[in-house]
């Protein structure tokens, strides 16, 4: 049996007060009075910010995170987690928006198929998806890259609930800054799938743009760095063979007279061009990938509050 009081939710905000006082209201029913630590992470919002009062208002417990400036989504739930970890151990997690997509009323059929006490995680599998058509075709074609060059699948978001042990395990991981579903994959933590229903948003449209999703796909690539390299590697080794096959097979044409005039030296010429270039995109990866490997251990390397500028807390806390 889950003991309520024993979670923490972590909730990053930008420029969203209205819909956290809603979510707050809802969160503060379900509770009914029991003892939820709430963690607002106010990723650099530059106008309705979250307020303490939203928290103390319907007599909750937390925090307030403060960011100095707009550093992602998934650098914010990096920031939230390395807090729960360092301030509130023992205690499991939450990870949700604050827009009312993820739907409150969901958390207690994630929190059922908990293990809380070994390393565990309960996702939310949406049941349908609500996107545009342009949105589901690159969706689908993405899976299919992502399985390629990866050998995983990442199939689920930022919904989720995690065990103490595997919050701890996460905040230790540089990879949660990068792109958390991709972390916890990487992670190995056995987790568990729960359809939910997405949820409608409390205020506005979303604000994700097209170039944002493709970045945020690229992030999840970044976490398996190595795996990727060393697939394109085999893929581009494959080319090259393949090059040296149709180039014998041209050659032995020509020795024979059943090519015609410049046809051997036309396709030895696209083939090498072909190598050539494929080499380059490898060797940019490579210096691409070990800078930003550098890069991001780095970030990896510091404190939760060196990413913090302030923290505010409520008076129980």
């Amino acid at each position: 049996m889950v003991t309520i009081s024993q979670f923490a939710l972590i909730i990053p905000v930008f420029n969203d007060r209205k819909s956290c006082a809603v979510l707050l209201d809802q969160i503060a029913a379900l509770l009914d009075g029991q003892d939820w630590r709430i963690c607002f992470i106010d990723d650099g919002s530059t106008m309705d910010c979250p307020l303490l009062s939203d928290l103390t208002k319907p007599r909750l417990i937390g925090a307030i995170l403060r960011l100095p400036h707009n550093m992602g989504h998934q650098a914010a739930i990096a920031c939230g987690i390395g807090y729960v970890a360092a301030n509130w151990p023992g205690r499991n997690a939450v990870i949700m928006d604050a827009d009312g997509e993820d739907r409150p009323e969901a958390v207690p059929s994630l929190l059922s198929h908990l293990e809380q006490d070994k390393l565990c995680a309960v996702v939310a599998e949406r049941q349908r998806r609500s996107e545009d058509l342009r949105f589901r075709l690159f969706y689908l074609i993405y899976k299919g890259l992502f399985r390629v060059l990866t050998g995983h699948k990442v199939d689920f978001g930022n919904f989720m609930v995690l065990s103490w042990p595997t919050v701890d395990r996460l905040a230790s991981m540089h990879q949660i800054w990068l792109h958390l579903p991709g972390a916890l994959v990487a992670s190995r933590v056995p987790r568990k799938s729960v359809p939910t229903e997405r949820g409608k948003r409390y205020e506005g449209e979303s604000r994700m743009s097209f170039i944002s999703l493709a970045v945020h796909g690229m992030r999840a690539l970044m976490v398996f760095v190595e795996t990727v390299l060393m697939r394109l590697i085999i893929g581009g080794v494959a080319l090259m063979a393949m090059w040296l096959v149709l180039a014998a097979v041209a050659l032995g044409l020509k020795m024979t007279g059943n090519a015609s005039p410049g046809w051997f030296t036309t396709i030895i010429g696209v083939f090498a061009v072909m190598v050539v270039q494929a080499l380059g995109v490898f060797a940019a990866l490579l210096i691409l990938a070990g800078t930003a490997r550098r890069q991001i251990l780095r970030n990896a390397s510091k404190a939760y509050l060196d990413s913090v500028a302030s923290v505010e807390t409520t008076a129980s806390h």
